[in-house]
């Protein structure tokens, strides 16, 4: 399998490796904690895309037009963190 050379792999894979060490409590506490951070970065997203919507009607493209983009790497890093201990709880029949 080819290795995926993303933004901030290396400490994503540093991540993943702790995440297998956690006890099944700790982990469950995890996936709550995560729970959590995907409505954040919805609620985010949606917060940049409103400006971006906004300043590209008031003043056309502009520097604001691109601001969600800039969040892209932090929401696909935080969805890769949630994959990874969503397969590790259905591996230990945590679900």
């Amino acid at each position: 399998m080819a290795e995926d050379k993303g933004f901030g792999n290396s400490k994503l894979k540093a991540m993943e490796e702790d995440y297998k060490n956690l006890t099944d409590e700790e982990l469950l506490a995890k996936a709550r904690e995560i729970k959590k951070s995907k409505s954040r970065d919805r609620f985010i997203v949606g917060f940049l895309v409103g400006i971006a919507i906004v300043s590209t009607i008031k003043d056309g493209i502009s520097i604001y037009t691109f601001i969600p983009g800039i969040y892209a790497p932090f929401v696909s890093r935080n969805q890769k963190k949630r994959q990874h201990i969503k397969n590790l709880l259905e591996e230990r029949g945590l679900n």
